[in-house]
């Protein structure tokens, strides 16, 4: 008789177990879990082995593509109202909130402007206890459908331990920002909700950003593509859940219950103002704690205004980003449009993509099974009632 482990190598096949806050059923909804047969004891080694190859994993990339089941927003539709929240720093003035209001407008959608948008405490708009506040009246709300973060800045990582996105289990919402934004979608991440790595809402959106948005959070498609311009560091195609943001925050998260786990993941990073040294000392911290084991792959966009030159000499990015792809054996690509940029994809965290450094491309997969097409019938239907229910009062 023989113990089944949690991890059993099989022929190149390796059964690990399925993240606690994301554990499904990989094949079917008649699978065994593997901490089920973690726990029992078998007569037969072949029969043991033959149920985890063809009753729990089809193949290597099924698993991959299973084991973290991420929860789909609801789709941004005509009349969505969308909060405008400022979880971070400061804003300069009125004119930020003008111009995302209007550009809320003009994507069709009804803007709710949190209480604190124009708040200043020193470097954060308001402290910690009234943008926390902000931020959970948003996600609780029945009368908010999406969160769009004002700007980034500093401070979100500080209001972690005060959010309640226990809401989002019963109607997940898209959360939207990037650079300080990343440690909120860390937090969407940790409750199972897909979140979009995009621009913030005081920014003057390109045609080229404007579409990616739409395409990410209203339509539910592709939203990136193939990035001509990109530099392809380390060759390869791979598939894997979307995972990251900032480098700076990722980093920072690293140790904490809200670390980014990029087992099976894509890895998209951006930074503004490090120097290429720092950007090395990051990657270096969160290859020697383990984060990036299991990783697939490295997608960096851009470290705007990250020096490459050091009193002791200097080293560019691509030869970070490669160091760091050749320690892992892993394919990267550098120069996406990603970070920040006026020209910037929106990336839906946690969704699955396809990376192939020929076609410099990264697709991302969205699901348009039943479900969700019965979903965004329900989106608009919700949509509708609430405004008949506002006419009438």
């Amino acid at each position: 008789m023989i113990q089944a482990r949690v991890a059993a190598d099989y022929e190149g096949l390796t059964v690990h177990p399925v993240d606690r806050l994301s554990r499904t059923n990989a094949v079917s909804s008649s699978a065994i879990s593997v901490e089920a047969v973690a726990n029992r004891q078998y007569d037969a080694p072949q029969t043991l082995l033959r149920w985890i190859l063809l009753n729990t994993f089809r193949s290597h990339e099924a698993r991959l593509s299973t084991a973290y089941v991420m929860t789909e927003p609801v789709a941004l539709a005509p009349g969505a109202r969308v909060a405008l929240v400022a979880p971070s720093g400061p804003l300069k003035g009125a004119e930020d909130v003008e111009r995302a209001v209007a550009t809320v407008q003009s994507l069709g959608w009804e803007p709710v402007v949190a209480t604190n948008a124009l708040h200043r405490a020193g470097y954060f708009a308001g402290d910690d206890a009234t943008r926390a506040e902000a931020l959970n009246t948003a996600i609780a709300s029945s009368d908010v459908d999406g969160i769009w973060c004002l700007r980034g800045g500093y401070g979100a990582m500080r209001l972690l331990g005060m959010l309640d996105v226990s809401p989002l289990k019963a109607r997940a919402k898209p959360l939207i920002g990037y650079s300080d934004i990343t440690a909120l979608h860390s937090a969407w991440q940790r409750a199972g909700v897909i979140s979009y790595h995009g621009p913030v809402a005081r920014a003057e959106l390109t045609p080229f950003s404007r579409e990616s948005l739409q395409r990410a959070v209203a339509m539910r498609s592709d939203s990136a593509g193939a990035a001509d311009d990109a530099i392809v560091v380390r060759e390869g195609r791979t598939h894997g859940r979307l995972a990251g943001g900032n480098l700076a925050l990722v980093a920072a998260l690293c140790g904490t219950a809200w670390a980014i786990n990029f087992r099976d993941a894509i890895a998209v990073l951006e930074d503004i103002g490090e120097s290429i040294y720092r950007v090395d000392r990051m990657f270096t911290q969160l290859r020697l704690s383990g984060a990036l084991d299991g990783c697939k792959a490295i997608v960096f966009g851009h470290c705007t205004n990250c020096p490459e030159g050091a009193d002791d000499g200097s080293r560019t990015l691509q030869d970070v980003v490669q160091e760091n792809a050749d320690a892992l054996g892993i394919p990267a690509l550098l120069g996406v449009p990603l970070g920040h940029i006026d020209t910037q994809w929106t990336l839906p965290l946690g969704a699955q993509a396809v990376l192939d450094t020929r076609s410099k491309s990264l697709q991302v997969q969205r699901h348009a099974d039943q479900r969700h097409a019965d979903q965004r019938h329900a989106d608009h239907r919700h949509v509708d009632q609430r405004h008949a229910d506002q006419r009438q009062r």
